[in-house]
């Protein structure tokens, strides 16, 4: 594993006083002591997985056995009688007398680089996922360890235990990365793409996500029987995240309108105004005539 500096990259932005961002537990893990390099945490999961603009809260605690000691321990009895026995005892440095280092690890391009590990405080450390050449869907994923320090190196054939590491997500600073990218037409397979709109960006911003989705339409795929299809299956997206959200229902209904798939527009109308009604129960009609005038 490298320890390199990508140029132009902005790493690991320490960020302050940010309350105005919403912060929501997501997971924690162990970091061993007997781990000599960075090394990636939860390797295999969805959730170790973290993308440009996201803002990580990550904090440690715990205790370690830092060179736990073996010896022998002898003394004296009735002047000649010498004893002796084994000794095993713990040297427990609890955290942060001996702090970890964390840093992004990035595989851009097939090669694993660790970006600026930086030591992990006892506060913790508040940081924006750095972008990767731009790209909004690069995966970027957390490595961490426990380095030697002046005065403390760690024999890791005889120190035992863990840090728990813990972090806390908020998506929201990624909604603007997200209206940049859509400045690009995109098209629907593309915007299904699982990181593109990630799980965590989906579950914690839906209904901005599914409004952006409904500008980009109008913006980049508006008009012609040659784009209804595309047209379709991103507001279908929207309203996969926001099906109750009265500007994604209207934006399906204009789209069926002009379509003239009036079948589906009155459809796409029942179930909006099912969700808004009392009981559940709405028997009027709808003017499609009226509500298709304006378009």
């Amino acid at each position: 594993m490298s320890i390199g500096r990508a140029t132009g990259v902005m790493v690991g932005i320490v960020l302050s006083c940010l309350v105005q961002y919403s912060f929501a537990r997501e997971a924690e893990t162990d970091v061993s002591v007997q781990w000599s390099s960075p090394t990636k945490l939860f390797p295999d999961s969805e959730t170790g997985r973290f993308y440009p603009g996201e803002l990580l809260k990550v904090r440690a605690d715990g205790r370690i056995d830092r060179n736990h000691y073996y010896g022998r321990d002898c003394h004296t009895e009735w002047i000649v009688v010498k004893k002796c026995h084994d000794v095993s005892l713990p040297v427990w440095v609890t955290y942060p007398e001996h702090p970890l280092v964390m840093a992004w690890l990035s595989t851009e391009g097939g090669i694993e680089t660790t970006l600026e590990p930086r030591s992990l405080l006892a506060s913790g450390l508040t940081l924006q996922v750095p972008k990767i050449k731009g790209r909004f869907d690069a995966i970027v994923r957390i490595a961490a360890y426990v380095p030697d320090q002046t005065g403390a190196v760690i024999d890791r054939s005889r120190s035992y235990g863990a840090y728990r590491f813990f972090y806390e997500v908020d998506e929201s600073p990624r909604i603007e990365m997200l209206k940049e990218f859509l400045n690009t037409r995109r098209s629907g397979e593309a915007l299904r793409k699982p990181d593109v709109l990630n799980r965590r960006l989906k579950e914690a911003e839906p209904i901005s996500v599914a409004l952006l989705l409904i500008e980009h339409v109008a913006n980049h795929w508006g008009g012609g029987a040659a784009n209804s299809g595309e047209r379709e299956d991103i507001l279908r997206i929207a309203q996969d995240l926001a099906s109750g959200n009265r500007e994604v229902s209207a934006a399906l209904s204009r789209h069926y309108l002009s379509t003239g798939n009036f079948v589906a527009a009155e459809q796409q109308v029942r179930e909006r105004m099912r969700t808004i009604s009392d009981g559940g129960r709405f028997s009027g009609r709808y003017n499609f005539t009226v509500a298709g005038s304006g378009d």
